[in-house]
């Protein structure tokens, strides 16, 4: 896919993030969603890149679940080159940022295509593995599993030596998902569930190229969420984003963070403010200060509604994508909505109290000033 780093400039890159992180600040459940990436630059090559592994591995073969039944070495051959490629590789600064934004009670969820284990390593909790995990084997039969490290030693050569269940003698593989392989519904329901409760949805370093995961961006638009791309590259849906930044991860999601945190900073100067001048607001306008008062209560108070699990059964991805997306979302829609009112009659509140405050003193900086 083509390049286009040189679409945006230093100054509209900067721009975007400002922006993007104006939005993350204000808000209370921000999701990501991660591709290979984001970890390109810890030394673990992108699948679809040029030079990527599968230039060398046709995946429609070698990734393809009933071909590993028939041919396990094809498998365990492409598998070892992934252990290689991931193994003893460290987080980047895009994960440490993203683990960063989770300490700051932005970060709700964090999706991942990868496989690799670095969202862990970063700190980051609670990771839903979309793709499954390079670090575990699971056999095909019976419920063993365990750490790749201790059930296949370095010095075992798979595609020689075809691993085999310990309890049931079963084939054992790799615990990521393959081409045609019935899916756990589990962590598809809970990524979709979560972009549609998400307030952000922050897309970095997927092409999304591959289902359902290429789903969950349109199913948090569906639900009235900021929709944000992170890419180097475009993607199908660039088209219906409200921020495209392109650039390289490492540069673009710590200094998002970065400005995140200021704008928070920011926002708590403003709430300071709003304690030591609503005496005075209910003096001068009682109403107008009961009305802010009632949104305050009403925003923290409405309880978050989440979906109801569908059935934990082993379904085809395909059916997972339609079984999520038809799921009911009305109320969630609705809730959006109001929110939505919520947060434009509060922001004409903090404007009416600004301009009061510039009026009465010089005293409090600016925004420009809180940022240079």
């Amino acid at each position: 896919m083509e390049d286009f780093m040189s679409e945006m400039s230093e100054e509209e890159l900067d721009l975007a993030c400002r922006a993007l992180a104006r939005t993350i600040a204000r808000s209370q459940r921000v999701v990501v969603l991660t591709g290979a990436g984001i970890s390109v630059s810890a030394g673990i090559p992108d699948f679809r890149s040029k030079g990527g592994m599968w230039t060398r591995y046709d995946p429609k073969v070698y990734a393809n679940y009933n071909n590993f039944l028939a041919h396990p070495e094809m498998f365990w051959k492409m598998s070892t080159e992934l252990r290689v490629a991931t193994s003893n590789k460290q987080p980047t600064k895009a994960h440490f940022a993203l683990e960063r934004l989770q300490r700051m009670g932005k970060l709700s969820s964090l999706i991942t295509q990868n496989v690799d284990n670095l969202h862990q390593l970063s700190g980051v909790e609670n990771v839903i593995e979309l793709h499954g995990t390079g670090k575990i084997c699971h056999c095909i039969q019976c419920d063993y599993k365990g750490n790749i490290d201790v059930v296949l030693p370095q010095h075992i050569v798979p595609w020689i030596d075809i691993p085999r269940c310990p309890v049931c003698g079963a084939l054992i593989k790799l615990d990521v998902v393959l081409f045609g392989e019935p899916l756990q519904s589990d962590n598809f329901q809970r990524a979709f569930t979560a972009a549609s409760s998400a307030d952000v949805f922050l897309v970095i370093g997927s092409s999304l190229e591959v289902m359902p995961a290429n789903q969950l961006p349109r199913r948090a638009k569906m639900s009235s969420s900021t929709v944000a791309f992170i890419n180097k590259s475009s993607t199908r849906y660039d088209d219906f984003t409200d921020y495209t930044l392109r650039g390289d991860s490492d540069v673009l999601v710590p200094k998002l963070v970065d400005y995140v945190a200021k704008y928070m900073d920011s926002l708590c100067m403003d709430n300071f403010i709003d304690i030591v001048t609503f005496p005075l607001k209910v003096i001068s306008s009682p109403f107008d200060a009961l009305t802010q008062f009632v949104t305050f209560v009403a925003k923290w108070a409405t309880p978050v509604k989440v979906e109801e699990d569908i059935p934990k059964q082993l379904v085809d991805s395909s059916e997972v994508v339609e079984q999520a997306l038809t799921n009911p979302i009305t109320h969630q829609v609705e809730k959006k909505r109001s929110k939505s009112e919520e947060r434009k009659a509060e922001d004409k509140v903090m404007e009416e109290i600004n301009q009061s405050l510039r009026l009465r003193s010089t005293e409090i900086p600016k925004e420009s000033q809180l940022f240079n």
